[in-house]
């Protein structure tokens, strides 16, 4: 057994006297110096190929509440995505979730964090202010208030799996 390396497996068809004759020495038909006498006796040749299970990963969509009741609006196109890849490191785990101060005047923005399962925690740097964790609806949200700072982690178990550093301007 492996949870690294390819495995392989040979299946044989060999006459009765073939098999008589090999039948105390079998690694013989996968020895490099004489597979090829025995190889047309191969009917499946079966490759299991290790496969690295994929890294955790987790991605923010941005939303915003203007308090009167109509809940969750998600940011239209005209006032573009909040949440963006980290342009120093577009293939990592880092984000920046950068927006006008002014829209923290008008309303509450919230980040819906995908792919979140049971065995992650958010938290928040030691010096965050106004940045609080939120269910709504069984989904999990990362509430910025007016006043916001700080940043934004994403464990899976003890690994952190994002960042995410908030840039009001």
């Amino acid at each position: 057994e492996s949870d690294t390396d390819i495995r392989s497996a040979l299946v044989y068809l060999l006459p009765r006297a073939l098999y008589d004759s090999l039948k105390d020495n079998f690694m013989v038909l996968v020895n490099d110096d004489t597979y090829s006498a025995y190889e047309g006796y191969v009917i499946l040749n079966v490759l299991q190929d290790y496969k690295v299970p994929a890294a955790p990963s987790v991605s923010f969509k941005g939303y915003f509440d203007m308090g009167d009741g109509s809940g969750l609006q998600s940011f239209a196109d005209g006032l573009g995505e909040i949440v963006m890849k980290n342009p120093e490191n577009p293939n990592g785990s880092d984000y920046i979730a950068a927006f006008d101060k002014s829209y923290l005047d008008m309303a509450t923005i919230y980040l819906k964090v995908l792919e979140f399962t049971s065995d992650m925690t958010i938290s928040f740097s030691p010096e965050s202010t106004g940045l609080s964790s939120e269910p709504i609806d069984g989904k999990h949200y990362i509430k910025i208030a007016s006043g916001a700072s700080g940043s934004i982690e994403i464990k899976k178990g003890s690994d952190v799996i994002a960042t995410c550093a908030l840039v009001i301007y």
